[in-house]
Parts: C-alpha cells; sequence; structure tokens
C-alpha cells in the first residue's frame, strides 16, 4: 500500500475488512448453526460477528457519519456521509465452504459512493477504489476487459433465487443472455466479488436485477474506476440506492442493457 496513495478514510476501510475477513476465516469450515431468513437467504454467527466488529470501529473512528448495513437496524445521523456495509457477501457460499464470498464496504457521500473496498480473506485478495483514482487488486492497477461484443463475452447473473419472484426474473435473465447471445453465463452468488471480476476482466459483465445497497456499494464504484460502465434497470447511471445493477466493460453495453430491459 506504500507506493499507492490513499485517503485515511480508504486505508481505515482496508483496515477494518481485512480484520472482518480474518474473523470469517475463524468459521469458515466450521460453521454450523444458521438461521433461514424468509426472502434473503441465510445468516450465521459469522455475518453478525463480522458486522458488529465493522460497526464497533466505524463507531469509534467515524461517530459523526451515517452506517447501513444488511444484518444490524441502519444508524442515522443526518450526515452527508454513509458507510455502506456487507460483512458477509456470499453467505450461502461461505457456509458451504465455496470461498467465492467477501467483506464489502463503502462510503458514499450525497447517495454518491467516494472509495470501495472488498476482501476476499481466503484468496487474500483485495480490491479497492477511489473515486478518481483508479481501481486495483491488492497492489496492482486493474483494468476492464477488451471484449468488443456480447457474443464474446463471459456474463454473470445475479437473482434473488431464493424468492419466487426472483427465480422468474432470473431465469428470464438467462434466458435472454445464454449462448448465443453472449459466450458463457456465470452464476457467481456474490454481487460484490462478481462486480470485482468485471473491474479486473474475469468476467465482462454482470446483471442483477435485485440488489441492495450493501451488495454493490463497494464494487460498483471499483467496476467505474477500472474503466467500465455501469447502469441501473431504469437505464440510468447507477447509484448504489437505484433498481438493480447492469455493469460491462463497456463497448457492448447498450446492448447488454437492451437486453437486460427486455425481461
Amino acid at each position: 500500500m506504500n507506493s499507492i496513495r490513499t485517503s485515511d478514510e480508504l486505508n481505515f476501510a482496508i483496515e477494518v475488512s481485512r480484520a472482518a475477513g480474518n474473523l470469517l476465516m475463524r468459521y469458515y469450515g466450521k460453521v454450523v448453526d444458521y438461521e433461514m431468513r424468509e426472502s434473503s437467504g441465510v445468516l450465521t454467527r459469522a455475518d453478525l460477528e463480522s458486522d458488529e466488529y465493522i460497526r464497533e470501529q466505524i463507531d469509534l473512528q467515524y461517530p459523526e457519519h451515517n452506517i447501513l448495513s444488511e444484518e444490524l437496524e441502519e444508524k442515522s445521523v443526518n450526515s452527508e456521509h454513509t458507510w455502506i456495509v456487507d460483512p458477509l457477501d456470499g453467505t450461502t457460499n461461505f457456509l458451504k465452504g465455496n470461498p467465492v464470498f467477501s467483506v464489502s464496504i463503502a462510503l458514499v457521500h450525497q447517495n454518491q459512493p467516494v472509495l470501495g473496498v472488498v476482501y476476499n480473506p481466503y484468496n487474500s485478495e483485495l480490491f479497492f477504489a477511489e473515486e478518481g483514482k483508479g481501481a486495483y487488486l491488492n497492489t496492482h492497477p486493474i483494468k476492464v476487459a477488451s471484449i468488443d461484443a456480447l457474443q464474446r463475452a463471459i456474463v454473470c447473473i445475479g437473482a434473488n433465487f431464493s424468492d419466487p419472484q426472483g427465480q422468474k426474473s432470473g431465469m428470464a435473465l438467462i434466458n435472454q443472455l445464454a449462448p448465443p447471445a453472449s459466450f458463457r453465463i456465470r452464476v457467481n452468488e456474490s454481487s460484490a466479488l462478481s462486480l470485482c471480476y468485471v473491474a479486473a476482466g474475469r468476467f465482462d459483465a454482470f446483471v442483477d436485477p435485485d440488489v441492495n445497497p450493501w451488495d454493490v456499494a463497494a464494487g460498483g464504484l471499483i467496476v467505474r474506476e477500472a474503466g467500465g460502465a455501469i447502469h441501473d434497470f431504469t437505464d440510468q447511471p447507477w447509484n448504489p440506492f437505484g433498481r438493480g445493477v447492469i455493469a460491462s466493460n463497456g463497448p457492448f453495453h447498450r446492448d447488454l442493457i437492451a437486453r437486460a430491459l427486455a425481461v
């Protein structure tokens, strides 16, 4: 990190995400207690302990800021700054011993992200970005892929498959974007990492009609800072509070939007 000029807030988010990731790894492969939530998947003790730790650190360092997290009640102090936290994105993967999971932390100012961190502790992969300063994986800058046509693209699909309506929209997206419309379809079950994989060129696009701010706040900024394009499901420029997310490397973005919005 010494060769990359970063703000105090980004350094803080990186430090906290790494510590929260280490906490998660103490449970990885051992979690047996979990709770099924009605329409939003699985909740484990690891989710809650990671969330509590991150919130405690934010309260200590930035008590004047709001906090919006997946697991616990929103803290609102009428600040223009809000920390958006997913303490364990990809909980089902985590529970089953699949290493596709992460800690996601973003800071937004007046609803626009100014920094984002996504940390996969299993692979020690730290994705991060700060507005106007590019995107990074660990100490290396990252850029989106150069694929210039949807027909040659690997597209990752997200949807709330635990909900009947989510299943319907997810399958409709797959039908719209499956080959030959694209080269390959993936379902990653982690919105934060899927967006980071677009930023790093591992995927060429990610589409999810049903996301929450904590799913995409950090990853969306990382895509944008890596040179990608990102909109919501009303064909408006993306922000974390919009409806859904459509992200790509850029060249076939309008084709992707047209197919996604046709669902």
